[in-house]
Formats: C-alpha cells, structure tokens, sequence
C-alpha cells in the first residue's frame, strides 16, 4: 500500500447524499469506491461502534480487485450533538504491517469519539467490502455482520445485533453478547460463545464447539465432533453425525436422529437421547430427568443407575432392581442379527430415567 493511503482516501471522498424512505434513517450518505491494496499474506482488520458489515469475494468471472462501499445514515429525531458526529464522520483504510485495518474516523482522518458514537441516537456507518477471501478479524459493537461465501478464517466480536455466514469455508470464531448468529452451509471448525445470543447452525461439516449462558443453541445437519456447554437455555441436535459431548446447568439438551458417540452430564436439565445406527451413549444428571430412545432391535447393552428416581425399561427383558441404595438396571435391548449392540449408560441421583 501506497503511503499516504488512508489519508487520500479520506481527503478525496466526494459525498452524494440519499434520500431514505424509513423514517429510522431519514438522512444517509455514500461515499465512493475505496480501493483495498491486498499482498498475499495480508489479513483485514474490521472495526466499527454502529452499523453493519458485509463481506463478499468477487462473483466468478467478475474482476477481482478488493474494494470497500461505504455509507453512513441517521435517524429521523436525531439530536443536534448526533447530527453534528453524522457530519463528521467518514473511515480510513490503513495498513499496519500485514494487517489492512478499515475503521471509523473524522473527516479530516481525526480519531472519532468512540464512546459518544455507543449513544442511543448517533449515527450508523454501514460497510460492503469485496475481495479475495483473506484472514479477517472484525470488532463490531452494535449491528448485522454478514459473511457471504467467504472462504478464510474469521474471527467475530460483535456485542450485539446479528451474524450470518452462509456458504463459507475456514475456522470462524464468534463470540456474541446479545442478538442472534445463523451459520448455514458452512465446511470447517466453528467455535462460538454466547451470552444471550441465539445460535443456530445448519449442514456444517467440521467440528463444532459452542457455548451460550442465557440464549438457545440449534443445531442441524452437523458432520464432525460437536462440544456444548449450556446453563440456562434450551440446546439442541439433529440430524448429526460424528462425537457429541455436553455440559449442562439447568438447560434442557435435545439430541435426535444422531449417529455417533453421545457423552454429557446436566445438573437439572433434562436430557432427550434419541439416536441411529449402533448407540454409544453415557450420560448422567444430578436431578434432571433422562429419555433415551434406542433404533428398534438395536441389542444394546443397558445400565441405569439412580438414587432416588424411577427407573422404566422395556419389561420384559429387563427388569428394575430396587435395593436400599436405589434403583438399577442392566440388561440387553432386543436385537436382530444384523445390527451390532452398542450400549447406553445413565445415572441420576434423583430424576427419572426412561429408556425405549
């Protein structure tokens, strides 16, 4: 990159100003065209307070040069002290080493008083960058991040709002405060914490380790092995296939047509196992309820342990031991010749276990 860069872009921007039908952005500027001078090796650096972000590489047989199209809107009851941050507002694309940072800034290049732009009220600047998938890392505070075919690393802090990848490739790493993140369609590792942020992630082929304390995990479709930890909301699995281990406070964890290994504990959460092909399962909770659900003629080799719950199996062939310590099953599922035996353990201390 040219020295210099950052500066020109800012002191060149020919501003065309908008007209917005939405009453919750009355007044929005576009800048022109900012051009992204990418080295092999490079990786993007995203920061921003209020607004959105898009990245998208050049469609097939499009011309490939990285480019960034930004524009910056205003509600409709913006305040004078908003109105004046609106005027001043533009970005920079800079280069620090191997990183191209693209940023919020005056327009003259001055810094932009960050704390001023979290206010309720204060403008939003919105940006579309294209180019060849690279490296990126994004900061984001308040808005959408949405990642379209991209096919390299990303790393995602987005305080709240909204996050989608669909068609990607490479490790994502997300961690979200508030809002909702969809990944659909995604080949590669994805690691994502959540405080109370819905996750959701479709047809993944990669390992998948996610984390939420207040907001639902879904997950659909996934080839790999997946790592939860829930507290206190709903988490879910289906249609998988590969390793599945769990942790849980007092959320409910719902597996269903999975093949593979299922391992996990909860506390109070109940627990829903419903698997195909050969079961390997073993699970345990301290007061939650456990429900598994074995393929017909699975031959399965069956413990159950709790404390002070109930026990119900399939009788005949097994059969519920009660002793002064609690009740326990073990036993074998029906099965057929064709189909291997497998197992399923569960132990509570005091929920009930079902097994069918």
């Amino acid at each position: 990159m040219r020295k210099g860069f950052a500066e020109t872009i800012v002191g060149t921007f020919v501003l065309t100003m908008l007209t917005w039908s939405s009453a919750f952005a009355a007044r929005g500027v576009i800048f022109p065209e900012a051009p992204l001078e990418l080295r092999p090796g490079d990786h993007l650096e995203i920061v921003g307070i209020r607004g959105s972000v898009r990245l998208q590489p050049p469609a097939v047989g499009a011309p490939g040069q990285a480019l960034v199209r930004a524009r910056k809107t205003i509600g409709a009851t913006a305040s004078p002290a908003a109105l004046d941050a609106f005027d001043k507002l533009g970005f920079t694309v800079r280069r620090e080493g191997r990183a191209v940072r693209i940023e919020p800034s005056g327009m003259d290049g001055a810094k932009v008083d960050w704390v001023g732009l979290t206010r309720p009220g204060m403008p939003e600047l919105n940006l579309e960058i294209q180019a060849p998938s690279t490296p990126v890392d994004i900061g984001w505070r308040s808005g959408e991040v949405t990642l379209l075919g991209w096919k390299d690393a990303v790393s995602v802090e987005l305080v709240e709002g909204s996050f989608l990848a669909r068609r990607t490739e490479g490790f994502i790493r997300l961690q979200m405060q508030r809002g909702e993140a969809r990944i659909e369609g995604h080949r590669g590792r994805l690691e994502a914490s959540s405080n109370a942020a819905r996750l959701s992630g479709r047809e993944i082929e990669g390992d998948v380790s996610a984390e939420s304390v207040n907001a639902v995990m879904a997950f659909q479709g996934i080839e790999g092995t997946v790592r939860l930890r829930a507290y206190k909301a709903a988490a879910s699995v289906a249609k998988g296939s590969g390793d599945l281990e769990f942790e849980s406070s007092r959320a409910p964890i719902d597996v269903s047509d999975f093949e593979g290994a299922v391992r996990g504990q909860s506390e109070d959460g109940p627990l829903t196992i419903q698997v195909t092909g050969e079961p390997e399962i073993s699970v345990e909770t301290i007061r939650g309820p456990i429900t598994i659900r074995l393929p017909a003629g699975s031959g399965a080799t069956i413990r159950a342990v709790t404390e002070d719950g109930r026990i119900v199996v399939p009788d005949p062939p097994l059969r519920v031991s009660v002793q002064p310590g609690g009740r326990s099953v073990a036993g074998q599922m029906p099965g057929r010749a064709h189909l291997g035996h497998g197992s399923a353990l569960a132990k509570s201390k005091s929920g009930n276990i079902l097994i069918r």
